[in-house]
Order: C-alpha cells, then structure tokens, then sequence
C-alpha cells in the first residue's frame, strides 16, 4: 500500500505545474559547528548548509528583492553549473541515480523511484581539494535538495548522498573538510545572472566598522568555489539586477599552528589552553596584529556524556589590528584531558569590535548541555556597572569586575548594552540580540539576506 500511495503521489504531481510553497522557503535552524579539535577520524567529512527564509529579524519593506518564493524558483531554473556540465552522459546517470536515492520530504527513502525527468542537476563539478560534488533537487510542492560527492574523477555511481532537506532559499552553502580535517573547500550557489564578488583584505577600524575593496568573480557565474586553503577575513555577497541579494562570510581552514601571545586576561583569570584554541581560530595574519584576552576564566561543565564534565575553562580573544579593531571569538574547553582539547562556542560569542577600551561584548555562554539565561558582558576594565534596555526600560543589570560579570537575562531579539565607569559615566555601548538561529554564515560580521 505505501508503495502504491507513493506511485499516485508521483503521478499527481507529474499532473500538476511546479508550484513554489510556502513551506519550501519557510525558516530553519541553523545546526551550530561543534569542533573537535583533532585531525579527522574518517577520509572525509562534510558540512551542508541549507539557508532558510524567514527569520526574525530579516529585511522588510520596499527593499526586498522579491517574494522568496520567485528567487527559488529562478535557481531551481538555473542551467547545470561546474566542470561536468557539458557532460550529459554524467547528467543522466545522476538523475538515475538521485531518483532511486533522494529521500521524500519527510527524510524517507522512496519506496518506488522518482521520475529521473523531476530531478535537476544546480551543479556537478570537481572542486578544489580533490572533491567531487553535485548538487541535485527533485522537484514537486516541497522540493528535496539532495548533495553527493566523491573523490574527484569519480563517476556518478561512486557518488555518496550526504545530506537532503527540503530547499529553502535561493543561496546554497557546501563546505568539504580534506582528508586531515585542516584543509576546507567551499561552494556557495546562487541563480544564474547573479554577480558574485569577493574580499578578502578587511580592514577593521578603532569605531568598530570594517571597510572592504571587492573584487568581481566571472560574470554571470553565479557561484563561488574557494579551497582548500581558505584566509580568515574572506567574505562574499551575491547582487542581482544592480542590488545586494546577499552577503556572508566564508569559513577558513582550520588553524593547528599555535599563537604566540600573552595569556593574561584585561578581566578574570588565566584560562591558557581555552586561549590558545580561540586564537588559533581567528587566524588573522596581517602584520601588526595584537592577540588581546579580553576575558578568561573557569566555568563548570556538564556534559550529559561524561566525558568533559568538570571544570572547564573559557577566553574571549580579539585580534586587534593596527587599524584599531578586530575580530574576537569565544571558546570554551572541556574538564577532559585527552590528546587535544575539546571545545565548545556559540554565535554570539564571536564578531567584530573597535577600540577594546571602547567597545561591549554581550553573550551567552557557550554549553555542552542545554542553554541557559546566563548573558556575560565583557566590557573595558574601568566599567563596574552594566545595564541591559530594551524598549526605553532597563530589563537587567549587573555590578562589573574589571569590566567583566554575568546577568540572567531571558531570550531577547534586540536589547542596547550599556557599561558605565565610577563616575556614572557611559565608557562603552552595543546591541545584543538571541536572534543567532538566522545568523547561518556569518561568524564574525553578519549575515545579510534581501528576502
């Protein structure tokens, strides 16, 4: 009987025109990286990200580009894109094989195969790192994207489905971790006729802004493939018709070469090993560059397997730059004492500040259990108070040591931070927002979609 209901499902949708739903673009959750960091147990290891439509917090208003549903729609009628798309024997043997592999909407493997005819190929190319990739996409009411990939030279039959989940924007994210874990290659795809530029010398200045110069991809491409050795700093964004349709930060490699840098922290207390990997991370290289532990200290840890439960250890660094700013991030390391360090972060521990004797960090504390309401403010030392306001009303506060202390503080999609000194007076002030589920690729500046 499930076989049969799927064979009726097959043909009334063959009956039916290709219809974009509302549940094809509606928002997702963002699966947050959790590192370990320590050279790769298996040959290959693969992160898909699939970004979703309609987050709190996204641009409304006249300057949207257009309906979600129109600009996924108009990848979905994108030309095969990558190295293998002239080949249609290839083509044919992949949408055989998509048809009898790609699971149904609901994650299950089709009982009686699709029809090859629904499956369109948005990419099949080698990449750099001696991958193999395609990016194929049933169509139907909720059409299913489905990544497979290989060594490079691979024929179609030798590709593994990774990852599938229903098609959610018109931006796609696949990064491929080599063989040592170290080195990453990336492709991020977008409509055909996108413009797509690239930085990748940021400045960051002492107000906390970043000035970029862009430079332009081949024109019309649509896409971008970057590996396997990836500089921090690398960022891309996507126009359509003349105006941004997206822009995000690309993921570096990871990082195994140790900083050199003094670990004593502007606020709590030495927290080396935490330190180190979080710098390790940043991977900022430009001369004149300055590590700065803005804040380290111990942190009980649960870890609901066991293996890091104990007291563990937590840094915020910033690699300031000679233009006065930098980017900063925040790790946590386990109570365990293995070969490597086990680490945890979460995305409102990392970004992009000014002057450190200027500038607020608010965030929650990254976890190996659930989520709490703990919110740390790291501030400059002279600040001994914190306000947290929200809608002209102050919604929490707390006393600072050296400029550093924690609140609870509930889930919050938008507050005003404020540090003041002895005096009363205000010595730093920044935003705060839980609203990380829809950050997707931007870890250190922000994400920005136009729809």
């Amino acid at each position: 009987m499930n076989a049969l209901k799927h064979a009726l499902g097959e043909i009334a949708e063959e009956a039916k025109l290709y219809e974009v739903t509302e549940r094809a673009v509606r928002g997702g959750r963002r699966r947050r990286r959790v590192a370990r960091l320590a050279p790769a147990a298996v040959a290959l290891a693969v992160a898909v990200g699939l970004l979703a439509a309609g987050m709190p917090g996204q641009r409304t208003g006249p300057d949207r580009v257009a309906s979600p549903p129109a600009l996924v729609a108009e990848l979905l009628n994108s030309s095969t894109r990558g190295s293998l798309a002239p080949d249609e024997s290839f083509l044919a043997e992949l949408k055989d094989k998509a048809a009898r592999e790609v699971p149904t909407a609901d994650g299950r493997k089709p009982e009686v195969p699709w029809n090859p005819a629904r499956v369109r190929v948005l990419f099949a190319g080698d990449v750099p790192g001696g991958f193999r990739v395609a990016l194929v996409v049933v169509t139907g009411a909720h059409p299913v994207l489905s990544k497979l990939s290989g060594p490079a030279g691979a024929p179609a039959s030798r590709l593994q489905l990774w990852e599938s989940d229903e098609l959610r924007g018109p931006i796609l994210w696949n990064e491929l971790l080599t063989d040592d874990g170290a080195g990453r290659s990336v492709l991020v795809l977008g409509p055909v006729g996108s413009q797509v530029e690239v930085s990748g010398d940021p400045h960051y200045l002492a107000d906390g802004s970043v000035r970029r110069t862009w430079t332009p991809e081949p024109a019309g491409s649509g896409y971008l493939v970057r590996g396997p050795n990836i500089p921090a700093g690398l960022r891309v964004r996507f126009n359509r018709d003349g105006a941004l349709l997206y822009e995000a930060d690309v993921t570096p490699s990871i990082n195994r070469t140790p900083v050199t840098f003094d670990p004593t922290p502007r606020a709590g207390r030495p927290a080396p090993v935490a330190a180190q990997e979080a710098a390790k991370s940043l991977r900022v290289t430009s001369p004149g560059v300055r590590y700065v532990v803005l804040w380290s200290d111990d942190l009980p840890v649960h870890d609901p397997n066991g293996d890091q439960t104990g007291i563990g250890t937590i840094a915020t660094v910033m690699a300031q730059t000679p233009d006065g700013g930098g980017p900063y991030t925040t790790f946590l390391v386990g109570a365990g004492h293995g070969e490597e360090p086990v680490v945890r972060d979460h995305p409102t521990g990392s970004g992009v500040i000014g002057d450190p004797d200027h500038s607020v960090i608010a965030m929650r504390l990254p976890s190996f259990d659930r989520q709490t309401d703990d919110l740390q403010i790291v501030a400059p030392p002279a600040a001994v108070r914190a306000e947290i306001v929200s809608g002209g009303a102050v919604i929490g506060s707390t006393v600072l040591n050296q400029g550093a202390g924690r609140l609870k503080l509930a889930r919050t999609e938008g507050a005003t931070v404020r540090a003041y000194d002895a005096a009363g007076s205000v010595v730093a002030q920044g935003r705060f927002t839980d609203d990380f589920d829809g950050w997707g690729y931007g870890r250190y500046e922000r994400e920005i979609r136009a729809w």
